[in-house]
């Protein structure tokens, strides 16, 4: 990073890197719960909405949007070796995994989409096999074009030894040594500097690059895979962290100048910000006169610890769409505000809506990987049966309007 990146940076407070189960130990309660609600077109009470409407609407902006979880894996499985292959879908380098069984036996087709880590990712390929093994054709794009998210180390290689320092040993009791001021002092700007190569790195992978990746991809799909369109009577999502926000953006209708990555989706809002709505039935995404509105694009959705996602999201829902929503308790990267939110005014559309919250579980406890905290690795398991059992369901009916 030159000299000039770092002259405004504050390093007054103590910042670490901690692995993902510290995240989760601050929880009070130490064991992983979930609750669950699941809506069919029915308004749900809000008891905080109160709280909600009082808090200033820039609040939702200076939360994270992207943390260790995203752009970092955790130890993959012992042993494990992907069993699908990448190819290419519209121009586009894709992942694609299949039943055992497929073509002889019909299978749906579903839309993966990663977090940060993308398609070369052990562990999401991983993901993307256990979604075929239950039944799917699992097509899951590079969504960053070759360039996924950096890993939070490569900023200093010298800074692994420091980091380590302060974090007590998984395979023991000895408690972390003290770490001085001034690696205090270098750990503030080793994050300063992390923080900064992400947010360069999301500012390159917006809705205007991302959307017109998977439009391509989807077209192509549906000529590909035809046969497991039909089946399925339409095209199903799964998208976990980075990928959570486009799966439920796909869930809903959007401009075609949008898909297209000519106009970002939060210009279309304009006074009726979803955040300033009275009533969330009032939201809609507008169009340019005379533009055509296209989707859903997926016939169901299911979202797992999603990133970047605002109140302005969930209005491209309509009537009917589908989505189901598996989240962690006080996610700073998926604010509890947006998500009831985003929860409450899609039932009140007439949205089906299934949510579960997990309480005690780091951000990205869903993605494949192994956890020696047995709470996370339950929590792990209970959320892809509670997403594949969503997408599994009989959702019948047209996808699109």
């Amino acid at each position: 990073m030159a000299g000039d990146d770092m002259e405004d940076i504050d390093v007054s407070s103590e910042l670490t890197t901690r692995a993902p189960e510290n995240d989760a130990e601050q929880n009070t309660n130490p064991a992983a719960t979930a609750t669950q609600s699941t809506t069919a077109g029915e308004s749900a009470a809000n008891p905080g909405g109160q709280q909600q409407s009082q808090a200033p609407q820039r609040a939702e902006a200076q939360n994270p949007t992207m943390g260790e979880h995203c752009v970092s894996d955790r130890p993959a499985p012992t042993d494990s070796k992907s069993k699908g292959e990448i190819s290419t879908l519209g121009g586009i380098e894709t992942y694609v995994s299949t039943p055992s069984s497929y073509p002889s036996e019909p299978a749906k087709l579903l839309l993966l989409l990663s977090p940060g880590t993308g398609i070369h990712s052990l562990n999401n390929q991983l993901q993307a096999d256990l979604w075929a093994e239950k039944g799917f054709v699992v097509v899951m794009p590079d969504q960053f074009g070759g360039d996924p998210a950096p890993k939070l180390d490569a900023v200093n290689p010298d800074s692994t030894d420091l980091t380590k320092e302060q974090q007590p040993s998984e395979s023991d009791e000895t408690p972390a040594p003290a770490v001085g001021f001034l690696d205090r002092l270098k750990l503030g700007f080793l994050e300063t500097a992390k923080s900064f190569r992400i947010d360069m790195w999301l500012a390159r992978h917006t809705p205007a690059t991302v959307l017109p990746a998977l439009s391509s991809v989807l077209k192509a799909a549906e000529e590909v895979y035809a046969d497991a369109v039909s089946y399925g009577d339409g095209i199903y999502g799964a998208g976990y962290c980075f990928g959570g926000r486009y799966a439920l953006l796909l869930a809903g209708e959007l401009p075609a100048d949008v898909l297209a990555g000519q106009r970002d989706i939060g210009t279309d809002l304009g006074e009726t910000t979803a955040g300033q709505q009275s009533s969330a039935g009032d939201a809609s995404v507008k169009a340019e006169e005379g533009m055509v509105r296209h989707g859903p694009r997926l016939k169901a959705a299911v979202i797992a610890h999603a990133t970047g996602v605002t109140k302005d999201d969930f209005a491209a829902l309509r009537p009917g769409s589908r989505i189901a929503i598996a989240a962690v308790s006080d996610d700073a990267l998926f604010a509890d505000d947006v998500r009831e939110f985003g929860v409450r005014t899609a039932k009140e559309k007439g949205v089906v809506v299934e949510e579960r919250v997990w309480e005690g579980v780091p951000h990205g406890f869903a993605v494949v990987g192994e956890y020696k905290d047995q709470s996370i690795a339950r929590a792990q398991s209970q959320a892809f049966d509670m997403m594949t059992r969503f997408l599994q369901t009989d959702h019948s009916g047209p996808a699109s309007a």
